[in-house]
């Protein structure tokens, strides 16, 4: 493999470490974060019960830096998680995202991401709404 990828839940914590480690042994480090993003407004802080019994109103989004304005916008919007959308766990929304997307690969997150969610549940025309 050339190359060498990571992408923590909700923080950048190790991403200078992790980046000059993979540059030292020659491998090409993708840098991304998993995301939180609010089901509502990231700014409110209250639970939010979901058809499928979510309390916390959130799913999990995969973002990849693809360029020097995308990883300003992945610090933007990891930072506005911590500092105004923090509720449990540093989160983001919709609206933050369309913001802050240019330079950034999505990618649609594991099983608790939006996309998943509704196709485990049937719901192929909200998963596609999603997408």
């Amino acid at each position: 493999m050339d190359s060498i990828a990571l992408t923590e839940h909700g923080n950048l914590f190790s991403m200078i470490p992790f980046y000059k480690e993979a540059r030292k042994r020659s491998l090409k480090p993708i840098l991304g974060c998993e995301m939180y993003i609010s089901m509502g407004n990231y700014t409110e802080k209250k639970q939010i019960t979901t058809s499928t019994g979510k309390k916390w109103g959130y799913n999990h989004l995969v973002l990849l830096i693809q360029n020097e304005v995308g990883y300003k916008n992945l610090m933007k919007l990891v930072t506005i998680g911590y500092l105004d959308g923090f509720y449990y766990r540093p989160r983001g929304d919709v609206d933050l995202l369309r913001q802050y997307s240019e330079g950034l690969i999505c990618m649609s997150a594991c099983l608790k991401g939006e996309i998943p969610e509704k196709m485990l549940r049937g719901n192929y025309e909200g998963a596609k709404e999603a997408a």
